[in-house]
């Protein structure tokens, strides 16, 4: 029983804390590192393509994505609806899985935000002022050169209120692997 106890917590410690990360180590200063998530999607950008996808695997000298692409073939669905029958062309897609090595990586953006869901109010906003727009005229013929300088004034408003929180909610973080940036592999800290 004790060898079992003593093998399971051997066994949990590794997983928990024996893991290697990969990481992104900056060229100039050493200390300063960023850890690259599995579950984060990047754009992967090589000498020859680009890939958006999370990291499927890593080992010491290269990364493995895996995306999906056309196959160039195409399926039929048919379903029906009420008395008729439709079909529907749709193509089909396959997963790959590319294997990157280090060297080719000319640089990793990712998202600031990774949920970009609270940016739904901003941009309805933002909408509005632009529709808003489209009323112009009318207000013009309504209440004259005054009531245009108001409404303009609130379209305004409602352009400073939307435009910076989608500027700053849609902006990447890039990691330029050629000039700044070393990616590498790093044992976790043992605790």
């Amino acid at each position: 029983m004790n060898y079992l106890l003593t093998t399971i917590l051997l066994l949990i410690g590794t997983f928990a804390f024996g893991q290697d990360r990969i990481i992104l180590q900056k060229k100039n200063n050493p200390n300063k590192h960023k850890i690259l998530n599995d579950k984060t999607e990047y754009i992967i950008k090589t000498v020859n393509a680009s890939y958006k996808s999370t990291i499927a695997t890593y080992t010491d000298s290269t990364l493995t994505v895996t995306t999906f692409g056309k196959t160039g073939k195409d399926t039929i669905y048919k379903y029906n609806q009420g008395l008729k029958e439709i079909n529907k062309l749709r193509p089909l897609y396959a997963r790959n899985t590319i294997v990157i090595p280090f060297k080719e990586i000319q640089y990793i953006k990712k998202d600031l935000f990774n949920n970009r869901k609270w940016l739904e109010p901003f941009g309805y906003i933002g909408l509005g002022a632009g529709l808003g727009l489209v009323l112009l005229p009318v207000v013009a013929i309504d209440k004259g050169a005054a009531g245009v300088k108001e409404w303009v004034t609130f379209e305004l408003i409602l352009l400073a209120v939307s435009v910076p929180p989608i500027f700053i909610g849609t902006r990447k973080v890039t990691y330029n692997l050629k000039d700044k940036w070393v990616i590498m592999i790093q044992n976790s800290p043992q605790h």
